[in-house]
């Protein structure tokens, strides 16, 4: 799948339909687990995506300062969060793999 087509339907807006629908019965209760799936994936990209070099009203829209820690706090988590992924088929995608490369690299800078 593409970055920019991912970015897309892994969105907030995709997080909150989700849960509306659930609210709303029209998704089982179960449908929550891939919407805070959505909302984690959102953030990651802003994370990984920032464009802004001072910090904004978006919390981790950003660039990564020197000593600054809320940024780095939250890709060591992710890094536990996506290790601990696992997919029905008995072949895992690359997508784990190439997703804990990227933040170890950005942690290493």
């Amino acid at each position: 799948m593409e970055v920019n087509r991912a970015a897309q339907v892994l969105s907030a807006s995709l997080f909150l339909a989700i849960i509306f629908l659930v609210y709303a019965k029209e998704l089982p209760e179960a449908a929550m687990a891939t919407a805070y799936f959505c909302d984690r994936m959102y953030i990651l990209f802003d994370c990984l995506n920032s464009s802004q070099f001072k910090k904004t009203g978006q919390k981790l829209r950003h660039a990564i300062l020197k000593g600054e820690s809320e940024i780095l706090d939250y890709l060591h988590q992710q890094l536990g969060w996506i290790s601990a992924w696992q997919f029905q088929s008995r072949r895992q995608p690359q997508a784990i793999i190439g997703w804990q490369v990227t933040i170890k690299c950005i942690l290493m800078l």
